[in-house]
């Protein structure tokens, strides 16, 4: 009779403990929760208002844009933009109503960027090449993460070479007209300059292509 009452002591007592755990760890993991919660919203504020400070900026340089030498900065806050959004990204999800805001606004930042620099590259004669790449979210595309990984490492390696990414199922009217100029209806698909590569491009075939569209803008010298 005692054991019983022993046995079924320790088993409540084990019970309370766990629950105990239990909602300790669901008060933690809710906390942590919103406070990641707060953070992206943090983020998404300061990165809006980045993004509208780019585009401002973009305007006024397409007043003169020959006159202009160096447009590293500009450049790299693109990028620092980008890093930010994947950072979130992997805190909620690519599927994240704020996440696919960001993302729209920043496709289109990355549209007016590019067509910048191709002005740049067609009227002032720069030595740019302007990359396009059209993705689709990791669980639609097994090859995807591996090419922008690829293009990531050219992009670094290429002083002259702007990469730009958009997700080939975005409802941006923008990136839609873009698909329909080069005819992107698959990913990957990549633009280097106006030639249209698609499906896995292997780095040295994408290498090779960065030099052919190089030797094409490089002047000839007629002795």
């Amino acid at each position: 009779m005692n054991r019983k009452k022993i046995s079924k002591t320790r088993y409540i007592a084990a019970f309370t403990v766990s629950t105990l755990i239990f909602l300790i760890g669901l008060y933690i993991g809710s906390s942590i929760a919103n406070s990641k919660l707060a953070d992206i919203t943090y983020m998404e504020q300061e990165l809006k208002i980045k993004i509208m400070d780019m585009e401002l900026q973009q305007v006024l340089l397409t007043e003169n844009p020959c006159d202009m030498e160096d447009f590293t900065s500009l450049t790299n806050e693109l990028y620092n933009v980008e890093n930010k959004i994947s950072f979130m990204e992997k805190q909620v999800g690519p599927y994240d109503e704020k996440i696919q805001r960001l993302r729209h606004y920043y496709f289109i930042l990355e549209i007016r960027h590019w067509l910048f620099f191709k002005r740049l590259r067609e009227q002032c004669n720069r030595n740019i090449t302007t990359v396009l790449y059209f993705y689709e979210k990791n669980d639609k595309c097994n090859s995807c993460e591996r090419q922008g990984y690829i293009l990531s490492y050219l992009r670094k390696k290429h002083s002259s070479m702007r990469l730009y990414s958009f997700d080939v199922d975005s409802s941006s009217f923008a990136v839609d007209t873009i698909k329909k100029r080069y005819n992107v209806t698959s990913a990957p698909t990549i633009v280097v300059n106006n030639e249209v590569y698609k499906g896995f491009q292997k780095k040295a075939d994408l290498e090779l292509a960065l030099k052919q569209n190089l030797n094409k803008m490089l002047p000839v010298f007629k002795a």
